[in-house]
C-alpha cells in the first residue's frame, strides 16, 4: 500500500511540475506586431496591414510586398476548417500562393495553449501564425462568421471576405 501511495505522490508531483512549467507565457509581445494603418477596429479595403507573428514553432513570419492574402481564424471551428483543408490538399498551398494562415489563440488559457494547442499545431506540415495578444485580436476581429480572408495588392488591403467551407477555399486557392 505504501508503494502505491509513493507512486501516486510522484505522479501528482510530476504532473504539477509539468503544468507549472507550461503555465508560463513564452510569448514576448515586444518581438511581434500587427499594424493596421489607419488605426481602427476591423480591417478595411485600402488599409495598410503589416503582420509580424510567430508560428507554432516560434519562427517569425512577416508580410511583405509579395504577400497575396492572409487567412485569419478567430474561432476554433473556423480554424479547423482551414487547417483540415490545407492538410487534406497540399501543405505547400500557402507558400505557393504567398499566403499566411493566422489562428487567434489569445482567448485560450496559457496552460491549454502551451500543453494542447501549440503541440497539436506542431503536427501540421505548414506554418500557422499565432495571435497571442488580445489587443491584436480585437483590432482585427470584425465578429463575422467564418475565417477572414484579406487579399493584398502593393501592401494595401484589396478585399476582405469570409470563408466557411472547402468549396470557398477551393475558389480562393484556384485564383
Amino acid at each position: 500500500m505504501k508503494k502505491i501511495l509513493i507512486v501516486i505522490a510522484v505522479v501528482v508531483l510530476a504532473l504539477g511540475v509539468y503544468v507549472g512549467l507550461n503555465s508560463q507565457d513564452k510569448y514576448d509581445s515586444s518581438k511581434y506586431e500587427v499594424t493596421l494603418t489607419p488605426n481602427h477596429d476591423g480591417v478595411r479595403v485600402g488599409d495598410k496591414l503589416f503582420i509580424k507573428l510567430p508560428d507554432q514553432f516560434g519562427k517569425t513570419h512577416t508580410t511583405s510586398g509579395d504577400t497575396k492574402f492572409v487567412i485569419i481564424s478567430f474561432r476554433k471551428d473556423d480554424g479547423h476548417v482551414i487547417r483540415n483543408y490545407l492538410k487534406n490538399n497540399k501543405p505547400t498551398l500557402l507558400k505557393e500562393h504567398n499566403a499566411f494562415f493566422l489562428a487567434d489563440i489569445s482567448k485560450v488559457p496559457i496552460v491549454i495553449r502551451n500543453m494542447v494547442i501549440i503541440s497539436d499545431l506542431q503536427k501540421s506540415e505548414f506554418p500557422v501564425l499565432l495571435i497571442h495578444d488580445k489587443a491584436i485580436s480585437k483590432n482585427l476581429n470584425t465578429n463575422h462568421k467564418g475565417s477572414m480572408v484579406v487579399s493584398f495588392e502593393n501592401n494595401l488591403v484589396k478585399t476582405v471576405t469570409y470563408v466557411n467551407s472547402d468549396k470557398e477555399l477551393d475558389k480562393l486557392f484556384k485564383k
